[in-house]
Formats: structure tokens, sequence, C-alpha cells
């Protein structure tokens, strides 16, 4: 499960998304148990710290790379069904390109091969009547020949011709079974067959047997944890607000641009806490608050550029154009999300918004860092009083 969900019992579509990427990864690394080698209190602590599962055998690498984006620690980070729809078919067509080219590849050394080797003599079938020894003629079942090949064909044994144009096709190095490993030798009789048939299925019961109670285990441990949740939630770690960013140690008792620009950062943080809280229609009173504050802003630049350098006008009046840039991005950011608050493109619109009003913060931070640049260099700023 999610870390969300194993900590604090959140299911949502973000969750979802996690689980179906390990579904993804069961289904390449046939039917493994995930994190089988853990505990299970020791996975989420393994998740907590960045671990995750690693690539199956078989699993071509942009799938991977897709369940990994699935297993983002933030939930918001994760992408959405419909984007997992567009990003398995281009998947899914760039592994049908590459097994065409591979298939193109092959034949065009098949072809190469077939052109330069000599003719390979004709192959000539053999009898499919199988028995354990020359003494023994009845025939073993399907199950135990497909099973134990040394039953039907021991070593150092021709089997009979049904006729004179049939021979014995050399046999293949063998490889032994679970029941034969155990057994220590190689069997010579249908009840040596049949004991080491009963070992073998003996073996499976006992692992199903341990799975079972590994199950139970789970279970109980989950259900352990949940009644711990209903008693007692977990508390939220305490939101740490957002300070700005230090500036030059200069006296800031008069100086207008300072104070529009800490007017600014208070502005956009009232905007990131409204926008969680009032109506699509009621953005623009916050939107056109922080547009009134970047104006006053400019303006107290505008005074203070006549006792700067000529050289660094060009900077500052460049950032000036930035910031109007970046407020017409965070309008435009605002329409779209009072187009889509009813839709599901709700929250990333929201997060555009926000990530807008950010980087209008951070250019009127820069701004001041420029205009303060300026001061120093002309010798009009005055230092920060003791």
């Amino acid at each position: 499960m999610a870390p969300e969900s194993i900590n604090f019992r959140r299911f949502t579509s973000a969750s979802d998304v996690w689980m179906f990427a390990v579904c993804v990864w069961e289904i390449m690394s046939r039917g493994q148990q995930p994190f089988f080698w853990l505990e299970n209190k020791d996975v989420i602590m393994q998740l907590e710290q960045g671990m995750r599962l690693p690539k199956p055998e078989l699993c071509p690498p942009a799938l991977y790379s897709l369940m990994t984006c699935c297993w983002t620690y933030d939930p918001k980070e994760r992408p959405s069904f419909t984007e997992l729809v567009c990003k398995l078919s281009d998947v899914y067509k760039m592994e049908q390109e590459q097994a065409v080219e591979e298939q193109r590849n092959r034949a065009r050394l098949t072809r190469m091969a077939s052109a330069e080797a000599p003719p390979k003599p004709s192959r000539q079938r053999t009898t499919d009547f199988n028995t354990i020894n020359p003494r023994l003629h009845s025939q073993l079942p399907d199950y135990l020949c497909a099973s134990l090949p040394a039953l039907a064909r021991p070593p150092g044994f021709r089997s009979t011709h049904i006729c004179s144009s049939t021979m014995t096709l050399p046999i293949s190095p063998r490889r032994c079974s679970v029941g034969e490993r155990g057994f220590g030798f190689e069997p010579s009789s249908v009840e040596d067959a049949q004991r080491l048939w009963e070992l073998d299925k003996q073996r499976m019961e006992d692992t199903l047997r341990r799975q079972k109670l590994e199950m139970l285990a789970d279970s109980q441990w989950l259900e352990k944890k949940e009644k711990l949740l209903s008693q007692s939630p977990p508390e939220k770690p305490p939101r740490r607000s957002v300070q700005p960013a230090p500036t030059a140690e200069l006296d800031r008792s008069e100086d207008k641009v300072y104070q529009n620009v800490m007017e600014m950062v208070k502005m956009v943080m009232k905007l990131k806490n409204d926008v969680n809280t009032l109506p699509a229609t009621e953005y623009v009173g916050v939107v056109k608050g922080v547009g009134l504050t970047l104006r006053n802003l400019i303006q107290s630049v505008d005074e203070v550029l006549p006792s700067l350098h000529e050289s660094v006008r060009t900077e500052i009046e460049g950032t000036q154009k930035l910031l109007n840039k970046d407020l017409a991005e965070l309008i435009s950011k605002m329409r779209l999300a009072q187009q889509n608050a009813v839709t599901s493109l709700k929250e990333e619109c929201k997060k555009q918004m926000l990530t807008a009003a950010h980087t209008l913060a951070m250019d009127s931070k820069n701004l001041l860092d420029a205009v303060d640049q300026a001061r120093v260099r002309a010798n009009i700023a005055k230092p920060k009083p003791c």
C-alpha cells in the first residue's frame, strides 16, 4: 500500500495509482510477492527512506520508469490515471517498434547464415514409445515422463525401434526437480517415481501452508495497526511559516522598495492560504491585491532609478518587465483555475496558480537585491544602525 494508506488509512486515487504500479510489478515479476524479503514492520520504514521495488528482469526500462513515478512519496506528484493511459500507450508503441526491429535483424541474420552455412542433414523422427528399462514394458503416464525425463529414457538405454527407418536422438542434459534433489538418487522403478511425486506434493502443501500462516500474520498486524489508529489518530506536524530570504544589512526605516517587497511576500502568502478556502469566483480579489502591491513596488523603484548609475538601470528595468510578465502569468493561471473549478483538473490548476504566485514573490526579492547592489555602488546606501 501507499505510505499514506499505511500511516493514516487514507485511500485516494493517488493511492490507487501507487497500487496499480505494484500490480504491474507483480505481473512483470511473474507473481512474486512485493518485498517478500522484508518483514511487514520493516516495509514502511524502507518506503520512508526512499527504497522502492527493484526492476523485474523482463520489465522494459520505460515501463519501470513510469512505475517509479507512480511510487513518488508525495501523492500530489504522482501521475493521474488519465496520464497513465497515454504514457502506457506510448510505452506499448515503443516496445512494438523495438520488437519489429529485432525481428527484422533476426531475419537478416538468418538469411546471412543460410546463405553461408552448409545444408543440415534431415532429422529422423523417433518413436513415442517410452519405457523405464528393457525389462519393464509398461508405459509411464505423461505427467511422469514430462517431469522426470530420466524415467522415460535412463542413461545408457536405447529405445526399441518401431521400424528400421527410426532412430533415437541424443538425450539432452536434464535438470533435476525438487523431489529428485531431495531423494538423492535417480528412480529406477514406478514405485520410486511415485514416492518422488508424493514428496514433491508434500513440499508443495507445506509451502502453501506456510504462505497461509504468513497471510494470517499480515492480517493480524494490519488489524492491530488499524485499532491503534482508531484509538489515537496521529497528530499533524506543525506547519512551518514561510520566512522571506534575508536581505542586505541596510537601514530599512525609510526604504519604500523594501517595504513594498515585504508587502508583496505577505500578499503571496495570503493568496496561498485563501486559494484553498475561498471559492473560485473570489480569486479575482486576492489576485487584484497582488497586482496593486506590484504597482506600488514598481513606482517605488522608479523613484530610486534617477539616483542610480546608468549601467545598472538596464538590469533593474529588465527585472521590472519580468515582474509584469509574472503577473500576467498569474492572471492566466487564475482564469484557468476558475474554468476548471468543478472538473478533475481543479487541484492541478490550483497548483499552477500557486507556482506562478511563488515565482512573482521570488522575482520581487531579486529586484530588491538588484536595487540594493546599485545603491551600494552609488554610495547612497545607509548601513544598518547597531
